[in-house]
């Protein structure tokens, strides 16, 4: 009898063991932030939203832009910075709407399957997901954001 009990157990944790390393392995659909093919950032896709913040080469302002993801495909759902200058369209088919300091402008957008983002020593490139920042370096190397599947332990 006790012997019985002993191989349902080891079995039980053998199958646990498995699944919990078959888990890690298995490919699920991220938001990853790559630069020459590396992975440098990757999120759960499910959480499906994510922002960039840099300084303005001109303005020498912040400027936030928030996207979200939906059906592997980039959409830009806002923008929102400080004051209006050089490259700054004055007029818009959107709203803009002043909050906190800042001019949001509501502007749902497609962006495409992926966004190119090229960071500068002046513009400071940060990558924003569920309010955490993650810096992206200066670099000759284009950071190239989309969806695609990795293995569960990449997050």
């Amino acid at each position: 009898m006790r012997i019985r009990y002993v191989r349902r157990v080891l079995l039980v944790l053998c199958f646990l063991i498995v699944s919990f390393i078959g888990m890690l392995f298995f490919p699920t659909r991220a938001i990853v932030v790559l630069q020459n093919d590396t992975i440098i950032y990757a999120f759960p896709e499910s959480e499906g939203t994510f922002a960039l913040e840099w300084v303005h080469s001109v303005e020498k302002e912040k400027w936030i832009e928030k996207f979200e993801v939906n059906d592997r495909q980039i959409f830009l759902q806002s923008t929102k910075f400080k004051t209006f200058g050089a490259g700054v369209p004055a007029t818009t088919e959107q709203v803009i709407k002043q909050k906190n300091g800042w001019l949001v402008v509501d502007v749902h957008r497609e962006i495409g399957s992926e966004l190119v983002v090229r960071a500068t020593e002046i513009n400071h490139y940060k990558f924003i997901f569920k309010g955490k920042y993650y810096p992206m370096a200066a670099s000759d190397a284009p950071y190239v954001i989309k969806t695609e599947r990795v293995p569960f332990f990449a997050l």
